[in-house]
């Protein structure tokens, strides 16, 4: 697994992130994925505290038949060649470069309201017993005033 993603700036207030993800990794139940949240007002890193948006660690399969489709794709689909499930998954996942270009969140699927402050979010995927990767993103949330 490579990743080479950089952020860009979109419009005046709006950035985004373009870039690639080789993905080498073969997918199938025996892998399990969770999605930490996180949260703090302060950004320190003794600061953060769980949140309710978590995802709790569960079979691949399972997350892509839910978070990934509930998710992922209606906010990130019209910017990457990632694959697309009308129906159930079926593994295994390809292996292959995705590519991103220029993708912003829309909030599709995310909370509309969210406290100013810092988040982070925390991607793990353990196939036992030889590989956990762990990919983190921190994003700070303020209040626009105009």
């Amino acid at each position: 697994m490579d990743m080479n993603l950089r952020i860009e700036r979109i419009s005046r207030s709006e950035f985004g992130f373009s870039g690639t993800f080789f993905w080498n990794i073969d997918m199938d139940d025996s892998v399990m994925v969770e999605m930490r949240i996180l949260s703090s007002y302060s950004g320190d890193e003794s600061d953060y505290k769980l949140t309710p948006m978590s995802i709790p660690p569960q079979k691949f399969t399972e997350y892509i038949n839910t978070f990934y489709k509930d998710m992922v794709m209606p906010n990130l689909g019209n910017c990457t060649d990632l694959p697309v499930y009308e129906n159930e998954f079926v593994p295994p996942w390809p292996k292959a470069t995705y590519n991103f270009t220029r993708c912003a969140l829309n909030g599709e699927g995310l909370p509309d309201i969210l406290a100013d402050g810092y988040y982070k979010g925390e991607a793990i995927i353990t196939a036992q017993p030889t590989l956990e990767v762990t990919v983190a993103v921190v994003l700070r949330i303020r209040t626009k005033i105009f």
